[in-house]
C-alpha cells in the first residue's frame, strides 16, 4: 500500500497524530458566499466517476474530523452553500490533477463557534480558489506517478473495435462457417418368407440364386481331455508283472518265429511268457560280422507276485537250450516289470470306469465348443444346429484291474459350417426383390429363423430353411437429395421430403440458428440416411 505524502504549508498547523482524514463524496458547485474566505483543508485520495481528484474545502466553521465510518451520514446532513453560524464546507474537482493518497494536514480539533484567524474576510472568486488548489496539488504530483484516466476520443476507439468484430463474427458465421445437416430416416415394407431351402458349400464359391447356395466354410478344431480317479472298492488280488523286451537274432541272417507264450527268462531264474506271437529278422552281415536285428513284444510273468516287478536286465530263451541258437537269440530290456501283487488291494469297477467316462467326455464337449467359439473369424456365421462335437477315442481301463487310481483320456474334433450373413441377404434381396425397386433388405429388422438344419461335415454341406420375415427399406442417395435441396429455404425443403414416399421421417438443424435457408454449395450440406 503506497504511503500519504504529508504536505506542511506555512500558514496550517501541524496535523496532530490522533486526527482522522475525511473521504468526502462528490457534491455540486455552488458559489461562496461573501465573506467566507474558504479555506483548502484536504485533498481526497479518491476518485469520482471520471476521475478527477477530489479536494475538500472548509468554510470559516469547521467541524471536528469524522471516523470513516460516520462520513456518509455527516455529509448528508450538510448545508452546502448556505452561510451563518453554521458550517460551510464544499467539494471541488481538480480536473487537470491526478494524485494518489495525497492527505494535507488537519487540525485535531476546531471549536465551531471559534473564528479562524487567518481567512480574511473578503469574496473569493471560484477561479482564484481552484489556482490555489492546483498549485498545492502540484506540490504532490511532482512526487507521484501521473496517471491519466482515457480520454473521450480512446474510449470511442475501443466501441468503435468492439463493434466491427461483432460485424466480422456475425458475418464469418452467416456466409462463411454457415451450414446445413438434414437427417432422412428412410420408409419400409415388410416381406414374409415361406420355407425357403439354402445350401452352404464350401465348393460353392459365389452366390447361386438359382440353386439357392451360397459359399461357406468348414471349421475343425480339435482337442483332448486326460483326468485321474480313484477307485472306489478293495478286494482280494493276485496280478503278474508285465513289461516289454526287445528280442535279438545275432545267429544269422535267417528270420526267426517265436510263438505265443515263449518262455524268457532273467538270470535269477524267473520266467516270463510272450503275449503274442512274433517273427524276429534275420541278422545283417556287414564286412563278414553280424550286426544283429531285433523286434519288441510285450511279456508277463508265469506267477503273481511282487518279486517279477524286476528292473532292466537280459533275457535268454530255454526253448533254444542246447541248440546252436540257444546263444544266437536273447532278450534285453529297458524299462523296469510292474503291476506283480498278491493280497488286498483297489479295484477299478465297471462303475468308476462309467462315471469317469462321462466326466471326461463332458469336459471335452464343453472345451471344443468354447474353442470352436473363439477362432470363428470375424465376418463369419455359425448358426446352431450348424456345430457338431464328436469324441474319436476313449482311453480307460479295464474293469477288475486291481489299482488304486486310474486315468481315463478322451480325443475329439468339432466341426462347423461358417457362411457370411451379406451372402444370405443377397440371396433373400435377389430371391423376394425386383432388380429395378430401389430397395435392399435391412438385416438389422428382419426377423427370421432357421429350421430343418442339416450338417455334413463328410460332405461339407450345410442344408437349412427359413420362416419369418423381411423388413425391405428404400434406397436413398445423399447426392441426389444435395441436389434438389440446395438453395431452398426451409419451407420449400420440407415440403419437398414430405412429398416424397420413399422418406418415413427427416429433420433440417441450420448453423447458425438464424439461417432459414439451405447453402447453394454442396460442400456445406450434410445428409444422413438413418436405416
Amino acid at each position: 500500500m503506497r504511503k500519504h505524502q504529508i504536505l506542511q504549508p506555512e500558514d496550517d498547523p501541524p496535523r496532530a497524530e490522533n486526527s482522522k482524514i475525511v473521504f468526502m463524496a462528490n457534491e455540486p458547485q455552488s458559489k461562496f458566499e461573501e465573506g467566507n474566505r474558504p479555506k483548502i483543508q484536504d485533498i481526497i485520495p479518491r476518485k469520482d466517476r471520471k476521475g478527477s481528484l477530489l479536494a475538500k474545502i472548509m468554510g470559516p466553521h469547521v467541524p471536528a474530523p469524522l471516523e470513516k465510518d460516520t462520513q456518509s451520514s455527516f455529509l448528508r446532513s450538510l448545508p452546502f452553500g448556505r452561510s451563518g453560524n453554521k458550517k460551510t464546507e464544499k467539494i471541488i474537482r481538480l480536473k487537470k490533477h491526478a494524485v494518489s493518497d495525497v492527505v494535507l494536514p488537519i487540525p485535531e480539533a476546531v471549536s465551531l463557534k471559534k473564528k479562524t484567524p487567518d481567512i480574511p474576510q473578503k469574496s473569493v472568486s471560484q477561479k482564484a480558489l481552484l489556482r490555489e488548489v492546483r498549485e498545492r496539488v502540484g506540490v504532490a504530483a511532482a512526487a507521484e506517478t501521473v496517471s491519466r484516466p482515457p480520454s473521450r476520443s480512446s474510449r470511442r476507439l475501443m466501441i468503435l473495435a468492439g463493434s466491427a468484430c461483432v460485424v466480422v463474427i456475425v458475418f464469418l458465421l452467416s456466409f462463411i462457417f454457415v451450414r446445413a445437416t438434414i437427417s432422412l430416416e428412410p420408409s419400409f415394407a415388410t416381406l414374409s418368407l415361406e420355407g425357403v431351402r439354402v445350401e452352404a458349400a464350401d465348393k460353392v464359391k459365389e452366390t447361386d440364386v438359382a440353386g439357392k447356395k451360397i459359399p461357406a466354410v468348414l471349421l475343425e478344431v480339435p482337442g483332448s481331455v486326460k483326468r485321474e480317479f480313484s477307485a472306489s472298492a478293495k478286494e482280494r488280488v493276485s496280478r503278474k508283472a508285465t513289461g516289454v523286451v526287445r528280442v535279438y537274432n545275432a545267429f544269422n541272417a535267417s528270420s526267426q518265429t517265436l510263438i505265443a507264450e515263449t518262455r524268457f527268462e532273467d538270470p535269477s531264474g524267473r520266467v516270463f511268457r510272450s503275449k503274442q506271437r512274433v517273427v524276429v529278422p534275420g541278422a545283417k552281415i556287414q564286412n563278414g560280422k553280424i550286426v544283429p536285428s531285433s523286434v519288441t513284444v510285450a511279456v508277463e510273468a508265469v506267477q503273481a507276485g511282487e518279486e517279477f516287478n524286476i528292473g532292466p536286465s537280459r533275457f535268454t530263451i530255454p526253448g533254444f537250450a542246447g541248440t546252436p541258437k540257444f546263444n544266437g537269440f536273447y532278450a534285453e530290456s529297458s524299462d523296469a516289470f510292474t503291476g506283480g501283487f498278491v493280497g488286498e488291494a483297489f479295484v477299478v469297477k465297471q462303475s468308476d470306469i462309467d462315471a469317469a467316462s462321462e466326466e471326461v467326455t463332458a469336459a471335452l464337449f464343453t472345451q471344443l465348443k468354447e474353442e470352436l467359439e473363439r477362432k470363428i473369424p470375424s465376418g463369419l456365421t455359425a448358426i446352431q444346429g450348424a456345430r457338431e462335437v464328436t469324441v474319436t477315442a476313449l482311453r480307460k481301463p479295464n474293469a477288475g484291474e486291481a489299482r488304486e487310481r486310474f486315468t481315463v483320456e478322451a480325443d475329439g474334433k468339432a466341426s462347423a459350417m461358417l457362411f457370411r450373413m451379406d451372402d444370405l441377404f443377397s440371396l433373400l434381396e435377389e430371391l423376394t426383390l425386383a432388380p429395378d425397386s430401389g430397395k435392399k433388405i435391412s438385416q438389422e429388422k428382419s426377423r427370421f429363423e432357421f429350421d430343418r438344419i442339416v450338417l455334413s461335415p463328410e460332405t461339407r454341406v450345410l442344408s437349412f430353411d427359413i420362416q419369418g420375415s423381411l423388413a425391405a427399406f428404400s434406397v436413398l442417395i445423399p447426392e441426389e437429395f444435395e441436389r434438389v435441396l440446395s438453395g431452398k429455404k426451409r419451407a420449400d425443403a420440407e415440403n419437398i421430403l414430405r412429398a416424397d414416399s420413399r422418406i418415413r421421417a427427416f429433420g433440417i438443424k441450420f448453423f447458425p440458428f438464424w439461417r432459414n435457408t439451405i447453402p447453394a454449395d454442396d460442400t456445406k450440406i450434410r445428409i444422413f440416411v438413418q436405416e
